[in-house]
């Protein structure tokens, strides 16, 4: 039985590979790499790739939907493996926070970000777990959306580096609890 849903947030296709809009998936899937995993298996019902972390009785999530259409397939994973939403921790990029930062917080606002929104009203509650990852903000010439599908920059790969093993320590510790 699995205790709970770790869920990485990003969209599909190389060309969004290593994107700032992707560093939820990649957190996840660096979890699951240190982790006690099979490894990853495409579950076609709900429309997901699926990892089962045995020590931790979690399931990790990646939905093989775009980022704004996440909510469905982590609906279909959560109610098919009976996990209550208070189970259920989204890892996913914030633009409010600097670059390098990262917040676990239960609750809230999805603060614009399109793929928690589509969580929220999906599993029809906002009390679910969050991880926070935070990209910075784009200076002001650059477009917001070319901005978070674009990849760091070389002097940004460190702190992203060290916030995502501060990610997996966070979660492996929140799995623990």
């Amino acid at each position: 039985m699995n205790k709970w849903i770790v869920a990485g947030l990003g969209n599909l296709g190389e060309q969004y590979l290593n994107t700032r809009h992707n560093l939820g998936i990649d957190v996840v899937r660096s979890l699951v790499d240190s982790g006690d995993s099979a490894g990853w298996k495409v579950d076609i019902r709900c429309h997901a790739e699926l990892a089962r972390l045995s020590l931790a009785e979690a399931l990790c999530v990646f939905p093989l939907k775009f980022m704004n259409k996440s909510g469905e397939p982590l609906k279909c994973v959560a109610e098919y493996y009976k996990v209550l939403p208070d189970k259920v921790l989204v890892v996913h990029d914030d633009m409010e926070l600097p670059l390098g930062k990262l917040e676990l917080v239960f609750g809230g606002s999805a603060r614009g970000h399109n793929g928690v929104r589509s969580i929220e009203v999906a599993l029809g509650t906002g009390d679910f777990w969050r991880l926070r990852l935070g990209i910075g903000r784009p200076e002001e010439s650059v477009d917001v959306t070319d901005f978070v599908l674009s990849t760091f920059r070389e002097e940004e790969v460190e702190p992203v580096k060290k916030m995502a093993l501060e990610a997996i320590e966070k979660i492996n510790n929140l799995l623990a609890e």
